[in-house]
């Protein structure tokens, strides 16, 4: 029901529901979210019984599609004080999030902390990684030091990439 703008019908049969999981309850936030009804999806979100990174995910994505990415980056902060775990498409939204308000620092922070994470590929997050560092760049007075920085962390990452694969053909013995 949410794909086709029907969150009232959706709603009824969640609340109708007499056992709702945790699934319902993050397609419901993600259903609201997706349909610019972010504020149903915040009240839903709240009053979940149990949260995951995917309830996180979802509300955090919602605010930064909104463009709200104070509130955003605010519950990206909550996420982790909780002690939630990250994964990739919280990744995705903060770093999309930090490309619309030009913070570099913040998401070269997030950058490496993916990397560690082991989310640093993938089409979302590489999109996602490509957004920021343009957008911070195109909006930044310190251009020729901001596009060599950038330069150097693709050139970094690319790098990173051919060795992992020089790594596995030499393992495998397919030299």
């Amino acid at each position: 029901y949410s794909q086709c703008k029907r969150m009232d019908i959706a709603s009824e049969l969640f609340e109708a529901m007499p056992c709702q999981d945790i699934s319902s309850w993050n397609s419901m936030i993600t259903g609201y979210a997706q349909n610019d009804e972010i504020a149903h999806a915040r009240k839903l979100f709240d009053r979940m019984p149990r949260r995951d990174c995917i309830s996180w995910a979802a509300i955090i994505a919602g605010y930064a599609q909104s463009g709200e990415s104070e509130e955003a980056l605010r519950l990206f902060v909550e996420m982790k004080r909780d002690g939630e775990k990250l994964n990739r498409s919280t990744f995705t939204s903060v770093l999309s999030t930090c490309s619309h308000i030009a913070a570099l620092e913040l998401g070269m922070q997030m950058h490496g902390r993916l990397v560690k994470a082991g989310f640093e590929t993938g089409c979302y997050v590489g999109n996602a990684l490509l957004a920021m560092y343009f957008l911070v760049f195109i909006q930044s007075s310190e251009g020729f030091d901001a596009l060599f920085r950038c330069v150097l962390i693709y050139e970094t990452h690319a790098m990173g990439f051919e060795g992992k694969a020089t790594e596995k053909t030499t393992t495998n013995g397919d030299s």
